[in-house]
């Protein structure tokens, strides 16, 4: 974790969700794979949204093709029992006008709880609305929020294919958590209506009984089965986590989905989808164009 003090002009975060803690402590900024040093970020900062239009994504048929195979490649997996479940990703690369904190305004209308633009030392600047408050721990109370399975506005959340992703989610975290405690099921696959999108959402609750540190505790729940996939495309700190850990030790982490990062004027855009036994390739590749609207919400 790196140790960028909160509450100051320098770095600043907006969690929007109700009955959210102000952010005070240190800054969490990592990756999958990575995670950025103590110097490693500048600023954060919520200024200057004057609106951005953005050029249509246009998507070459092989491209669209290479990653239908990669989902296909995921299942035979699955079916040969190498794999439970795998999330496939797409990476978008485009050239667009303006600078990041001219579309903060666009993305915060997009139905997330947290929202930031943090600068890092090479001038690339990362920004986000993430829907998934991952962990909160308050004391020796932790809660674990799972989203998986999405759907269209209006569409049916409860088919198979997003009954098992859900649960098979679920079921991992659970196992990684009985060590240090009882988890309990508390709330288990309500919808979260976003504007753009609809998701299976559950909540593990539990009390910790052992003492665990919060870096132990960020490794046995993140990366999950949610984001944990396929590598062909490079993530970078897409699929990682965001947030505080506060003066008193309690922790507030959102995944850090629904994100782009900006570097002299090229924007990058991530989008995953979870793969399972029962997913139909196109299907999911419409999912991914579901979740890349966010940003143009």
């Amino acid at each position: 974790m790196n140790k960028i003090k909160l509450g100051s002009k320098r770095v600043y975060l907006r969690p929007t969700e109700r009955g959210s803690h102000k952010p005070e402590g240190t800054l969490i900024f990592r990756g999958i794979n990575e995670e950025v040093c103590e110097d490693g970020i500048e600023y954060c900062f919520y200024q200057g949204m004057r609106g951005l239009e953005y050029p249509n994504i246009l998507i070459e048929e092989e491209i669209r093709q290479d990653w239908i195979d990669e989902v296909e490649t995921i299942k035979n997996k699955i079916s040969s029992g190498h794999l439970k479940k795998e999330v496939a990703y797409r990476r978008v690369d485009l050239t667009a006008g303006g600078y990041p904190s001219d579309i903060m305004h666009r993305i915060m209308r997009s139905g997330g709880f947290m929202h930031y633009c943090l600068t890092l030392e090479d001038g690339t600047v990362w920004f986000g609305n993430s829907p998934e408050k991952v962990i909160e721990r308050i004391g020796s109370i932790l809660r674990v929020n799972v989203l998986g399975g999405t759907a269209a506005k209006g569409q049916d959340l409860e088919g198979a294919k997003e009954r098992e992703e859900h649960s098979l989610i679920i079921r991992e975290i659970i196992e990684k958590l009985e060590e240090y405690g009882s988890p309990k099921l508390v709330l288990n696959r309500k919808a979260l209506e976003l504007p753009y999108a609809r998701h299976l959402s559950s909540v593990i609750e539990m009390e910790l009984e052992d003492e665990i540190s919060n870096e132990k505790l960020i490794d046995l729940v993140h990366p999950n089965l949610a984001v944990r996939g396929s590598n062909k495309a490079d993530r970078e700190f897409y699929g990682g986590v965001i947030g505080w850990e506060s003066l008193k030790g309690d922790l507030h982490l959102w995944l850090n989905i629904r994100s782009g990062k900006w570097k002299e004027g090229k924007y990058t855009f991530w989008a995953g989808a979870g793969i399972t036994s029962d997913s139909d390739p196109y299907l999911e590749w419409k999912e991914t164009d579901l979740k890349l609207k966010w940003m143009s919400v």
